[in-house]
């Protein structure tokens, strides 16, 4: 039995014994068998990027906020440092959700898209808080990007394992059926 698709999702090759049907699908992919789910599953990731998107966006250029830090200061040094890190890395993890629907990889110019993507929405951040009383800095801009490469790396190693895990189990269904 022969299987076609598009070239991302054609299955490997696998020897089936006598009396045995197994298509094992070297990318998992739902696209053709359960494209509604499929099509919910890309729908609800689009409006999480989104709401997430607006929330950073309001947080970031919300009026006088540093008049709701305690009065003995936060109780993690450098607070402002961390919240630029965490909030834009987790600008990066929502994106790398949204591409990666139907189990599909995460290219290396994604991930160059997502860094120069980052990159703009950090210095447009930071211009456009000038118009709401905030002051734009070079390090808050430096440690958007830190949050942006460390997330884009941390997902880009974490799809490599997934990838390679994926490989080792193949091989052994495959040595097994030989």
């Amino acid at each position: 039995m022969q299987v076609t698709g598009p070239p991302c999702h054609r299955p490997s090759r696998v020897k089936v014994l006598p009396g045995q049907s197994i298509v094992s699908f070297s990318r998992v992919s739902k696209l053709g068998v359960m494209s509604q789910e499929a099509s919910h599953s890309r729908a609800i990731r689009r409006w999480a990027m989104i709401l997430y998107w607006i929330t950073i966006f309001l947080l970031t250029h919300w009026p006088e906020i540093d008049r709701y830090e305690p009065a003995d200061g936060w109780p993690i040094p450098n607070f402002s440092v961390v919240m630029h890190v965490v909030t834009y890395g987790g600008w990066v993890v929502m994106w790398w959700w949204l591409l990666s629907v139907d189990g599909r990889r995460v290219t290396h110019w994604a991930c160059v898209g997502l860094i120069l993507g980052g990159a703009a929405y950090a210095i447009f951040d930071e211009l456009s808080q000038a118009l709401v009383d905030r002051h734009p800095a070079v390090t808050d801009f430096l440690a958007d990007m830190l949050g942006v490469v460390t997330a884009v790396a941390i997902c880009y190693f974490w799809q490599r394992s997934q990838v390679y895990r994926q490989i080792r189990q193949e091989r052994e269904v495959s040595r097994q059926l030989s």
